[in-house]
C-alpha cells in the first residue's frame, strides 16, 4: 500500500495519489526555499546558502 491505509480501486489511482503528493510536496519545498530566500535578505546575508549564513555565526561567537 501507498502512504498509509487506503486502499486503491486500480493501479491508476494508486500511481494518479503518488503523483498529487509529489507535486506537493514540490511545492512545498519551493515554498521553504523562497521564505528563507526572503527571510535572508531581509536580514541581510547572502540569499543563497543557508551555510554561509552558519558560518558567519560560528565566526561571531
Amino acid at each position: 500500500m501507498y502512504r498509509g491505509y487506503t486502499p486503491f480501486c486500480i493501479e491508476e489511482c494508486r500511481r494518479e495519489q503518488i503523483e498529487l503528493d509529489e507535486a506537493r510536496e514540490r511545492e512545498t519545498r519551493y515554498r521553504h526555499r523562497r521564505h528563507r530566500h526572503h527571510r535572508a535578505a531581509s536580514l541581510g546575508y547572502p540569499a543563497s546558502s543557508s551555510s554561509a549564513m552558519a558560518a558567519k555565526a560560528v565566526i561571531a561567537t
